[in-house]
């Protein structure tokens, strides 16, 4: 699976470059949706905006693959997190934060891999990530951007073609 990383502002892109890098798997993208969004086949979004735009029921823990039919210029799949709110209502430790949010995070990739194994006609191999409208706007970007890395390197499997 390869990663796009976009946003308008290149200062939210930065701790996403310091923690992943220039390499093969990995783009940045400057600029808006729907310009941005070429050639992904999922986008990840938050729960609460995923679900109130594309429909299904949010399950508290779980991350879901739910299938955009408006024709919005966003990518077929919208890749929404779970339920986080508790994570980040109140930050008092970031240490703490950011392995709530790796959990988080971790729960994500282990949709992809679910949907990827269960159907053979379409897969998630380009995720696109809008990180500022993750929603973690209390929590500094950097440990967003660390706790999405950690919760990648789960996977390894996914990132084998």
């Amino acid at each position: 699976m390869e990663l796009i990383f976009a946003d308008r502002f290149e200062r939210y892109l930065e701790p996403w470059r310091e923690m992943f890098g220039e390499s093969d798997g990995i783009e940045y993208r400057l600029g808006a949706m729907p310009d941005v969004g070429f050639g992904s086949d999922a986008i990840l979004m938050a729960a609460f905006l995923a679900h109130d735009r594309y429909g299904g029921r949010a399950v508290h823990g779980k991350a879901q693959v739910l299938e955009n039919l408006r024709g919005d210029g966003l990518p077929d799949l919208i890749l929404a997190t779970p339920l986080y709110s508790p994570i980040v209502d109140e930050v008092t430790d970031l240490e703490i934060t950011g392995s709530n949010i790796s959990d988080m995070f971790t729960q994500c990739f282990e949709e992809v891999s679910q949907f990827n194994r269960a159907n053979n006609v379409i897969a998630i191999k380009r995720l696109l990530v809008l990180v500022s409208a993750l929603g973690f706007e209390t929590i500094p970007p950097a440990v967003v951007a660390r706790s999405f890395y950690r919760a990648s390197k789960l996977f390894p499997a996914l990132w084998i073609d």
